[in-house]
């Protein structure tokens, strides 16, 4: 997964193709650089939240059990599709979070025991999560994720040719929002 969503056919990809197409090809000069905390980062961040899925489609779980038993490791394929799910199903836990340290003003501890009871997570894992929330530069940045994977999700609707358009061209969250209705 990590892999996929910073490299193939994820971040790297689209960063790869913006440059040549859109920088080298068009002169959008602003298409060089990633900016933290912009609507560029919503639809990256979609875009490589939903990049393994929509390659692979149907077959993740093949391809995946062929990976793990190339190391001798096994995998269920129920399982995984449960905890896929699952994952999907808590993707704005962190931006909830965000909203009950920045909005409500509750105390870090109960973040974190928040993130760690709701997001299945271990203790060190939900206090690096909190971190990462208060962290003047990243804090704001969470929503981006759960933001982008729906916005890309709707806007792209399972088709392929789409999904190559979003690593090709440049969109803003308005963009796929009221493309993504009009299907």
């Amino acid at each position: 997964m990590l892999i996929a969503h910073e490299a193939y056919p994820g971040h790297h990809t689209e960063h790869a193709w913006k440059e040549a197409l859109l920088v080298d090809g068009q002169g959008y000069a602003e298409e060089a650089i990633f900016l933290v905390g912009t609507p560029q980062a919503v639809v990256s961040e979609g875009i490589a939240m939903i990049a393994l899925e929509l390659v692979l489609g149907d077959e993740i779980d093949e391809v995946a059990a062929r990976v793990f038993a190339d190391v001798g490791v096994a995998y269920d394929r129920e399982t995984s599709r449960a905890v896929r799910e699952l994952r999907d199903a808590l993707s704005a836990l962190p931006v909830n979070a965000a909203r009950l340290l920045h909005v409500e003003g509750r105390p870090r501890e109960e973040v974190v025991d928040y993130l760690e009871r709701w997001g299945l997570n271990t203790r060190q894992r939900a206090a690096s999560s909190v971190e990462f929330l208060v962290h003047p530069t990243w804090r704001a940045y969470t929503s981006c994720y759960s933001s982008g994977l729906e916005l890309c999700r709707r806007y792209v609707g399972g088709d392929v040719e789409r999904f190559r358009r979003l690593l090709t061209e440049q969109f803003a969250p308005v963009d796929l929002e009221s493309q993504g209705r009009a299907r």
